[in-house]
């Protein structure tokens, strides 16, 4: 699954998802994307996000561009932005 908009809708969408044992590969916010082969822990990515007002600079994962976000393979694409 891919996440563009990890606001209050994508976030969300995403934790249950995420609880649900989807793979959410990678999220985007106003700033920047995000991307993790195994997926960013969303619990710990929800938390990093409430701290610092983005999901810049979360350990473990890779910044991509939005193009790229878009692009990535996946089954779920949730437009949340």
């Amino acid at each position: 699954m891919v996440v563009q908009g990890f606001g209050n809708a994508g976030s969300f969408a995403a934790h249950l998802l995420d609880e649900a044992q989807s793979n959410v590969i990678a999220v985007s916010d106003s700033r920047t994307c995000i991307q993790s082969k195994d997926g960013p822990h969303i619990p710990k990515l929800m938390l990093h996000k409430e701290w610092t007002g983005s999901v810049a600079g979360f350990s473990g994962a890779d910044e991509l561009t939005a193009d790229k976000l878009l692009e990535l393979e996946c089954d779920i694409l949730a437009p949340a932005a």
